[in-house]
């Protein structure tokens, strides 16, 4: 799982959003200002997968433990706002006025 999830969020983070960042328009500054936030909240959550892969590389987590079951919902949560903030900011990638 960790393996797929460092991957997905990698090509999304460092390839793809970091793209559209550079080939959006300078011109409509309201969408410059929008898709600048939207990476950086996508970032934060890019920090949230990248530490917890690390948290599970380092320890003995049991599968079943209290521990292993509020870090997978605290990922769970994140990446759900990711889903919806990647949407957001490739919606606004392919706008016509973008």
């Amino acid at each position: 799982l960790c393996g797929e999830l460092i991957d997905y969020i990698s090509i999304g983070h460092f390839e793809i959003y970091s793209n559209l960042m550079r080939r959006h328009s300078k011109a409509n500054q309201e969408l410059q200002i929008l898709t600048n936030y939207l990476y950086r909240c996508i970032g934060s959550s890019t920090d949230l997968v990248l530490d917890f892969n690390t948290s599970c590389e380092r320890s003995n987590i049991c599968i079943g433990s209290k521990q292993m079951s509020e870090s997978l919902g605290k990922l769970t949560r994140s990446l759900l706002v990711r889903f919806a903030l990647e949407e957001q900011m490739l919606e606004l990638a392919t706008a016509d006025d973008f």
